[in-house]
């Protein structure tokens, strides 16, 4: 923390924060209706891109005078928006982190506007010809002024904090949030959704939804089956789902496969609705779970699998007649790179009642102590689950490929509809 600055209280601080408000709002204020009187040449800068627009209604044109007026003092005002948000944090950063203020104010400034320089000079006009490009010789465009410019403001102002990453990367690195370890390790798996996806469109495929969801907690497969309303995966072999599932039905086919994708496709049945749980990528990451380049070779295999005609044989076989979703029962993590626990008591809980694993159904004469904090373990459902990045000496070696803990890699997975062909 600063030197010269003194310890503020909770009431201090949203004072503080009032006051910052106050200051940035007041700052695009001005600068809006200063901006308001250069309203036709903002205007007919941003309409660059287009031949001509209109207005729908009486109102419209005023509207979209303040519309520009206000985003154009907002851009203006960035600088002081940002130091003011700066100014704020201050004071809980050390002194060598408080003298990167400045500095990191300018950056920032600079590089949202690059951001948005590129946005509307090189992205804008060619996605516009290409949008526009969809008409035809009955239909053609009338572009509304206020939804274009609502349009370019967006985009302008969703590449502007893109390009702020760099800025937020180097200070959540400075502050100890994140780390170029922690970054290279989510590469790997941030890979596999991208793969699925490129793989997808350049065969032509257009994904319709693509979303990251929550696991079931613990993250193990049984637990996933149980939300399905199964005891366990093996209840879906052979279309020989139990009642309670909650996807079953007269005109739905279940089945767990292991076979190469490439002799999966004859697999695929004619029901209308199909449910098919592949085991590949399980199997591969407990394969590797010991090796010490387990993740590289997982990665590396992964890859060759997404990318593969097999893989897709399979794929186009499912989405005949329907869409289809892709998604998993859990996440992995790299083990192998978390922080080795220290404390000799926590080794202790965690070796009594883990073991080597990352999840344990609590016994009641062996209740988990709450003394932590951070906690080392969480309850959930007659559940103890490990949280955090940590690994403990156990005999035998704690596993470099895991699950069934509670860190992101663990509990997020992919989701990624396609539509039927």
């Amino acid at each position: 923390m600063p030197d010269n600055l003194k310890e503020m209280n909770f009431l201090d601080h949203l004072e503080e924060l009032r006051w910052r408000l106050v200051k940035s709002l007041a700052s695009i204020l001005v600068f809006s209706i200063a901006a308001y009187f250069f309203s036709d040449q903002i205007l007919a800068f941003v309409t660059r891109p287009i031949d001509e627009v209109f207005f729908m209604a009486p109102t419209a044109a005023f509207a979209v005078r303040i519309k520009v007026s206000l985003f154009a003092g907002f851009v203006i005002a960035l600088p002081i928006i940002l130091y003011q948000a700066w100014q704020f944090v201050v004071p809980g950063l050390y002194a060598q982190e408080a003298h990167l203020v400045v500095p990191v104010v300018i950056l920032t400034t600079l590089f949202f506007l690059i951001g948005a320089s590129f946005c509307f000079f090189v992205v804008l006009p060619v996605g516009i010809k290409f949008l526009v490009g969809f008409g035809t010789e009955k239909m053609k465009p009338l572009i509304a002024v206020g939804r274009y410019i609502s349009f370019v403001s967006w985009m302008t102002l969703a590449f502007g904090i893109v390009f702020e990453l760099p800025i937020v990367t180097f200070f959540l690195g400075r502050v100890g949030v994140i780390s170029s370890g922690m970054l290279r390790k989510w590469r790997r798996y941030a890979l596999v959704g991208i793969l699925i996806v490129a793989a997808a469109v350049k065969r032509g495929i257009t994904p319709v939804r693509i979303e990251v969801r929550g696991s079931e907690v613990p993250t193990e497969t049984d637990q996933f089956a149980k939300a399905l309303g199964v005891s366990g995966r093996s209840k879906l072999y052979n279309n020989k789902p139990p009642g309670p599932f909650i996807f079953g039905g007269e005109d739905t086919y279940t089945d767990v496969l292991d076979l190469p994708f490439e002799d999966c496709a004859s697999a695929v049945k004619t029901n209308p609705r199909l449910f098919l749980w592949h085991s590949w990528l399980d199997d591969l990451l407990h394969r590797y779970a010991d090796n010490n380049d387990g993740h590289t070779t997982v990665a590396r295999e992964t890859k060759e699998q997404l990318a593969s005609d097999g893989f897709w044989t399979f794929i186009d076989r499912m989405r005949k007649g329907r869409r289809l979703v892709i998604t998993g029962d859990h996440g992995y993590a790299v083990s192998q790179f978390f922080y080795t626990e220290k404390g000799d008591d926590a080794v202790k809980l965690l070796k009594q009642h883990f073991g080597a694993k990352r999840c344990t159904q609590e016994k009641s004469d062996n209740k988990w102590p709450q003394r932590h904090l951070p906690p080392l373990a969480i309850r959930h459902d007659g559940w103890l689950v490990v949280t955090g990045q940590r690994k403990w000496k156990v005999q035998g070696g704690f596993p470099n490929l895991c699950h069934r803990g509670l860190t992101l890699l663990e509990a997020a997975v992919p989701f990624i509809e396609l539509p039927p062909v």
